[in-house]
């Protein structure tokens, strides 16, 4: 995608790049430069608190970025969702704790932090 927007679109393969740049790192270069899809560990609690942190790293810091956007996998859970230790539970317990993640990270900034949980079902 970036190869096209460079060649049709210089500007918006610009803003493209600068967002990938900060993507990498805010998830430790999990990225596929390929697919641009996240590499494995971010559908899972561990990688959700891993690339949370990363990123309220980054926002924290005086010059640091005043909005960020994480994706995190795996949640199409028809079957095998379980109770309380299912599938869903465990994707749950993730995204909380990178909630906490950010709220530890950001020190002072979070409580002039919004955070939108967003998702696409369909």
């Amino acid at each position: 995608v970036l190869d096209l927007y460079n060649h049709r679109d210089p500007v918006l393969a610009a803003a493209l790049q600068k967002g990938l740049d900060a993507d990498r790192m805010a998830t430790g270069d999990q990225l596929d430069g390929e697919t641009m899809k996240p590499k494995g560990g971010l559908g899972n609690a561990a990688g959700m608190r891993q690339s949370a942190q990363g990123a309220a790293r980054l926002m924290a810091a005086d010059d640091g970025p005043r909005i960020a956007a994480l994706a995190f996998d795996g949640w199409d859970t028809h079957v095998n969702e379980g109770g309380a230790t299912g599938r869903l539970a465990n994707l749950l317990g993730g995204l909380d704790g990178a909630f906490e993640e950010f709220e530890k990270g950001l020190g002072e900034r979070w409580q002039d932090t919004a955070i939108v949980a967003i998702t696409e079902f369909g």
